[in-house]
């Protein structure tokens, strides 16, 4: 069954929208760089930034520097996230999921799928005894589920 065009500009009317707005192409969210927003989502040493703009509900990506031993805290969580992303501009990360450790140095990315269960602490440590050093620059992209 086709819709009329009549049909169609009420549906229109009545959820608010212009019908041409049907065909605009997706809007671009750009943030620039030093310009995500600042959050906090709790941990120690951390500055977090929101980059991946205003109004996207299916993804977030962050930005986290993380002076050395900071991270997460001590308390593990479970990411609620269908896939998740992390990669590392500069230093070097461990990512705790079930005690096992993994490191990721610069240049590095890791991620899930189906990113589910596990509780996951992240945190800039030490690795094999070797102090990070400086500062750890890392992007995180998470997508809901």
């Amino acid at each position: 069954m086709a819709a009329s065009v009549a049909t169609l500009l009420r549906v229109c009317k009545a959820i608010g929208i212009r019908p041409g707005s049907l065909f605009d192409p997706p809007a671009t969210n750009l943030v620039r760089a030093a310009q995500g927003t600042p959050i906090s989502l709790g941990g120690q040493g951390m500055s977090e930034f929101l980059i991946s703009g205003a109004g996207n509900e299916h993804m977030m990506a962050l930005l986290s520097i993380i002076e050395p031993s900071g991270g997460s805290g001590s308390e593990p969580y479970t990411l609620n996230a269908a896939s998740d992303l992390v990669h590392v501009e500069q230093g070097e990360l461990i990512i705790v999921v079930d005690s096992v450790g993994p490191a990721v140095a610069r240049g590095d990315a890791a991620g899930q799928a189906q990113a589910t269960g596990p509780e996951a602490q992240v945190g800039a440590a030490a690795r094999e005894g070797r102090a990070v050093e400086g500062e750890l620059e890392v992007e995180m992209a998470i997508r809901s589920r």
